[in-house]
């Protein structure tokens, strides 16, 4: 006796969070990665993968200057350091280093308190 129910195949899914386009929960997640990244790098790099997987939900723009601004910091971060790092023999390398540590946690700390008060990121392209 054949089975009169047939079972589709199963759909492929999409990886989401999940979360209304309106929700800044997972962009404050990334902050919060971010602050922690001041004492370890690898949480930002955890912190910019969930920042590209949430931007591509979002449509209200003051999260979506947020989302930008996040990725942007991580970016500018990454290559000061990797200047840094290359320029220590010179001991300039240290003084850079230092100055991206202050710029990434004033940038971090901008962005998560006006995050907490709904306001957009003004100039989501600016140095500060």
């Amino acid at each position: 006796m054949s089975n009169s129910k047939e079972v589709a195949p199963p759909r492929p899914r999409r990886f989401g969070l999940n979360l209304d386009a309106q929700e800044p929960l997972a962009l404050h997640i990334v902050y919060g990665l971010y602050a922690l990244s001041l004492v370890s790098a690898f949480p930002a790099i955890i912190g910019l993968i969930l920042a590209w997987v949430a931007g591509q939900h979002l449509t209200a723009p003051w999260l979506i200057s947020h989302q930008r601004y996040q990725i942007r910091t991580f970016l500018i971060m990454l290559v000061a350091t990797v200047i840094g790092l290359a320029t220590q023999w010179l001991l300039i390398g240290f003084v850079i280093l230092a100055l991206v540590w202050c710029w990434f946690l004033f940038r971090t700390v901008k962005g998560w308190l006006r995050l907490s008060n709904e306001q957009p990121i003004d100039d989501p392209t600016g140095w500060f």
